[in-house]
This record gives C-alpha cells, structure tokens and sequence, in this order.
C-alpha cells in the first residue's frame, strides 16, 4: 500500500458527532467565557505589562549568567605562569632554586561596585531532638538550612554581580528542667 491509497482509505473515515452531554458542556463553557468580558479585557491589559517586566528580568538574569561565566573562565585561564630563577651558589652548598610569582591581577577598586541586594532564605528547619553537652545538661539540636543572596552592581560597566552561600547551622537550645 502506497502513500496515496493508505490517504483515500483514511479519507473514507468520520468523525463521530459528540455525545450531547459533551456538547452541553462546551455550550456552557463557552456562555461562560462570553458573558464576563470586562475579566477578559482587564487580563489583557495586565499582561503587557507583566510580560515586559518578565522579558527584563530575563534578560537580566542570561546577562548575570554570562558575566559569570566571564568572568569564571578569566580566572582560570589568564593565570600567570610562575617564573622559575636559578641562584648560583658554590659547589660545597646545595643549589637552592628561587621562584617568583607575578602579582596578581587588581581587583577593580571597591567603590566601583555597590550593594544592590542581601537577602537570607531559610529552606529547611530540622528538629534533631534532645541531646546531651559536655555537663550533662539537655539541650534541643536544631539545624538550619538557609541561602544567603547578595547582589552588586558595577555601575560604570553597567554589570551585576550575584552571590548565593548555601549556609547550614547548628544550634544548641537550653531545655530547662523542672
């Protein structure tokens, strides 16, 4: 069977009429979506603006991830190879090899940049239940899982960047005893 006999086997085929409770339903659906048109104009008007301020933050968000990322591969590939200089010295004394590193890259100054943004999100709180410290007293161990965000913006690069410290702490709770 060829393309054109399989197509006029399926062209002998029709589609069944829906059962009427489905057509109630689609009717009623559809008299629904019509008879509240001031909901449908005021979505319409709020999405522009939500979509722009959407395609802001995205662009926002892919420019943040490629200065990252520039600056990542910077510090890994332009390191300055140390440079090795051997010192002479006299037959009887060991032959001692001095080494000098490049200084490192400065830093742009401090006052470029300014902070933007510090936020601390707590994600997770664990009860660990009661334990015991060095006195014997009772104490309540409870651990914390938070992220830590900061932001910078460089304002004569018009750059930003982001910081994000995944954090997990410890704390020791006095119980009283009665």
């Amino acid at each position: 069977m060829n393309e054109s006999e399989f197509e006029s086997s399926l062209r002998r085929f029709t589609p069944v009429k829906p059962s009427p409770d489905l057509a109630q339903g689609i009717a009623t659906s559809l008299e629904r979506s019509v008879s509240v048109p001031g909901s449908a104009s005021r979505r319409a008007s709020a999405e522009p603006a939500s979509s722009l301020l959407w395609v802001w933050l995205d662009r926002l968000l892919w420019s943040t991830l490629g200065a990252t990322a520039a600056v990542a591969v910077t510090l890994t590939v332009v390191r300055p190879a140390p440079v090795s200089t051997p010192v002479p010295a006299p037959t009887a004394e060991p032959t001692f090899t001095v080494t000098q590193h490049a200084p490192p890259p400065v830093a742009p100054a401090a006052s470029d940049f300014q902070k933007v943004l510090t936020s601390n999100e707590t994600l997770d709180w664990k009860d660990e239940g009661i334990h015991f410290d060095s006195t014997g007293q009772p104490v309540l161990k409870l651990r914390r899982t938070a992220v830590e965000h900061q932001a910078w913006a460089d304002i004569q690069n018009a750059g930003v960047v982001q910081v994000e410290v995944p954090r997990q702490e410890v704390m020791y709770v006095p119980v009283p005893l009665h």
